[in-house]
């Protein structure tokens, strides 16, 4: 599987991940290590995209755990 390196890096493995029903994992360290390093953000856009794609992991994560 494909891992993330940059912001960029990032978005692309998470919306490939969310695109077959999965969570990218790493996806927390990922984003903790990226709130230590703002230069590391390309910007505005980005960053609201990459919060996107979170809100979408996370809702993936609520529904599966809520099935039966």
């Amino acid at each position: 599987m494909a891992s993330a390196k940059s912001t960029k890096d990032f978005l692309l493995v998470a919306e490939d991940y969310l695109s077959r029903g999965q969570v990218y994992r790493p996806a927390g360290e990922f984003i903790k290590k990226l709130a230590l390093c703002q230069s590391c953000c390309g910007g505005r856009q980005e960053v609201e995209r990459m919060l996107g794609v979170v809100s979408r992991m996370v809702a993936l994560v609520e529904s599966q755990s809520n099935r039966p």
